[in-house]
């Protein structure tokens, strides 16, 4: 749309990963890809200059790796978990699993719904490449579901996050 200046969808990060592989080689990922004009001299209106906007404010892509920023919400509440490593990690993030009932992933542990944004030109034709793989392993699987496509007047703080 001529009016559009950004849009936003929200995104739940479901993995089978969660808790034991926090910070190892074995992290699924999930990423949006922005092919936009936007340019802004405002540092906190730019788009990533690697594209992907399924990065939380600290840079963390979407992943299980997204546990220790607190973004790991649905899952067991304990003060806190330990990878197959043996490193503990702040789990007090996690508001309980009933989310999870009947999913797959009852053990395991997801975001919860976030908000991903970007900006952009009104009018222009953008591309948005939105993708999900399994790293260094076949045998835990993770998932994305994704809701709620919006357009919006307004430029906002790229990224992923409860906004």
């Amino acid at each position: 749309p001529k009016s559009a200046r950004s849009f936003s969808f929200n995104i739940y990060f479901l993995t089978e990963e969660y808790p034991t592989f926090i910070c190892t080689q074995y992290n699924d990922f999930f990423i949006a890809l922005l092919d936009s004009e936007y340019t802004s001299s405002n540092p906190a209106l730019q788009n990533p200059t690697d594209k992907n906007l399924a990065m939380d404010a600290n840079g963390n892509p979407v992943g299980i790796n997204l546990a220790p920023a607190g973004l790991f919400t649905i899952c067991k509440h304990q003060n806190t978990v330990t990878n197959k490593d043996g490193r503990a990690f702040d789990a007090t993030s996690c508001i309980g699993n009933d989310d999870l009932k009947k999913t797959g992933f009852e053990n395991h542990g997801g975001t919860g719904w976030l908000t991903t944004q970007g900006n952009v030109v009104g009018g222009e034709i953008i591309t948005l490449r939105l993708a999900i793989w399994d790293l260094n392993d076949a045998q835990y699987d993770s998932l994305v579901l994704i809701d709620n496509f919006k357009w919006d007047i307004a430029e906002h703080t790229p990224g992923t996050g409860q906004h």
